[in-house]
C-alpha cells in the first residue's frame, strides 16, 4: 500500500497552505466576528482552479479527483472552516450532484468550475434534516414542459452568494432534481442566523413561489444520485474536520509552551503530554482514514462504508482534540483573543453537517448484519 501524496497531491498542498498563511489565517478572525466576509478569497481560490477540482479539464475544471479535493479542503479548513464549508458544498454537493446526473451544458458547467458563478444544492426543510423522505417543495409540470416550483428550503450554504441552485421537489412520480436560477421571478432569499460555528459560511433560506423553471434544466430522478452526493458530502466533511483538528492540536502545543505554571511551561506536566500525545495520534489515524476513503471514491467507488468510518472518527477527533486544546488555554480559551475557540466552535458545527456521527453509526451497523460490510 501506498501511503505518500503523488507530486501534483503535494504541489496543491503546499499551493493551499500558502494561500492560507498569507490570505486566511489572519483576516479569519475578522471574518468569524462578522466584520466582512470571504468573498474575495473565494474569487482567488477560483483563480488557483479550487471551485472545480472534480470537474474534467474539456468542461473547465481542473480534472482532479476526491483526495486531491479533501486535501485541499483540510488545509484550507486550518485557516477557516467555514471558508472550506463553502468550497466544499460548491464542489462536492452541488457540482458532484450535476456530474453524477450528468448535466451536458458545457458552458454552464464551465462557469462553475470555473468560479465565474457559484452553484449550491438546496435540500433540507423544516426542522429535521435527517429526515431526508420529508420534501414539502413540489414540481408540477407544465403544458410546454417547464416546471412551475413551489416550496421552501432552510440553511443553504452559498444561498446567498450562488447564482444557481440544485433544488429537490417532489413529483407526483417521487422526487426529482432541478437546476434553477436564483435570480428567476419568484425566487426569495434570506440571510440565516449567524451559527455557532462555520460563521463564514453563506447561508440562506430560499423560497420559491410558483418559480418557472425551463425543461432543459431537469436533472431527473434525486435519488438516483443521493448515495453518491451523500458520500461526496461526508467525505469532504471530514476532511474539513482534519483541518479544524490540526489546526486546534497546533494550538494547544504553541500555547503550552508559552503558559507557564510553578515555574515551567505546562507542556512539561505529563497530563498535557499525554493530551498531546492523544490528539496527535486521533489526528494521524482520522487522516489515514479519510485519505483511504476519499481515494476509494475516487477509484472504484466501493467504499463499504469507509466514508462513514473516515467521518465519524474525524468529526469526533476535531472535537475532542479542540476540547483538549481549548482547556490548555485555561481562561484564554474562552475569548476571542486567540483562534482556539473558534475551532472549538467549528468542530461541535460540523457534527450536525454529513447527518451527524450517529446516523453513521447506524448505516454501518446495518451493513454488518446484513453481510454487505463484511468484518475483515
Amino acid at each position: 500500500m501506498n501511503f505518500e501524496l503523488d507530486e501534483t497531491q503535494e504541489m496543491i498542498r503546499d499551493s493551499v497552505r500558502s494561500f492560507v498563511a498569507g490570505r486566511v489565517s489572519q483576516p479569519a478572525m475578522k471574518w468569524n466576528e462578522g466584520h466582512g466576509d470571504a468573498r474575495e478569497a473565494l474569487c482567488e481560490l477560483a483563480g488557483l482552479g479550487l471551485l472545480g477540482v472534480l470537474v474534467s479539464e474539456k468542461a473547465g475544471g481542473a480534472g482532479l479527483d476526491v483526495l486531491t479535493l479533501a486535501i485541499s479542503l483540510a488545509e484550507l479548513a486550518r485557516g477557516d472552516a467555514g471558508l472550506a464549508a463553502m468550497v466544499a458544498h460548491h464542489n462536492a454537493v452541488a457540482l458532484g450532484h450535476l456530474l453524477a446526473a450528468g448535466y451536458d451544458n458545457k458552458p454552464q458547467l464551465q462557469r462553475f468550475a470555473q468560479g465565474d458563478a457559484l452553484l449550491c444544492r438546496a435540500a433540507s426543510e423544516g426542522s429535521d434534516h435527517l429526515d431526508g423522505a420529508t420534501i414539502t417543495t413540489t414540481a408540477t409540470k407544465q403544458a410546454d414542459g417547464a416546471w412551475s416550483l413551489k416550496g421552501h428550503k432552510r440553511l443553504v450554504p452559498l444561498g446567498n452568494l450562488a447564482s444557481h441552485s440544485i433544488v429537490t421537489a417532489m413529483t407526483e412520480a417521487g422526487p426529482i432534481a432541478l437546476l434553477v436560477d436564483l435570480d428567476a421571478a419568484g425566487v426569495t432569499r434570506t440571510l440565516s442566523d449567524t451559527l455557532v460555528g462555520l460563521r463564514t459560511c453563506d447561508l440562506a433560506d430560499l423560497t420559491f413561489e410558483a418559480v418557472a423553471v425551463p425543461e432543459a434544466n431537469f436533472l431527473g430522478d434525486a435519488a438516483a444520485v443521493a448515495s453518491r452526493v451523500a458520500a461526496l458530502a461526508r467525505i469532504t466533511t471530514a476532511a474539513i474536520a482534519l483541518g479544524v483538528t490540526r489546526a486546534a492540536l497546533a494550538a494547544g502545543v504553541t500555547y503550552s509552551l508559552e503558559r507557564k505554571q510553578f515555574g515551567k511551561p505546562i507542556a512539561r506536566f505529563q497530563p498535557i503530554q499525554w493530551q498531546t500525545a492523544d490528539s496527535a495520534t486521533e489526528l494521524e489515524a482520522a487522516e489515514l482514514l479519510t485519505w483511504r476513503a476519499a481515494w476509494q471514491l475516487s477509484t472504484s467507488g466501493a467504499t463499504a462504508h469507509s466514508v462513514e468510518k473516515a467521518a465519524i472518527f474525524a468529526l469526533e477527533s476535531a472535537q475532542k482534540v479542540a476540547d483538549r486544546a481549548l482547556q490548555m488555554h485555561g481562561g484564554y480559551g474562552y475569548t476571542v483573543d486567540f483562534p482556539v475557540e473558534r475551532h472549538f466552535r467549528d468542530a461541535a458545527t460540523l457534527r450536525i453537517l454529513a447527518d451527524g456521527p450517529d446516523v453513521q453509526r447506524v448505516a454501518i451497523a446495518k451493513g454488518l448484519a446484513t453481510g454487505a460490510n463484511g468484518v475483515r
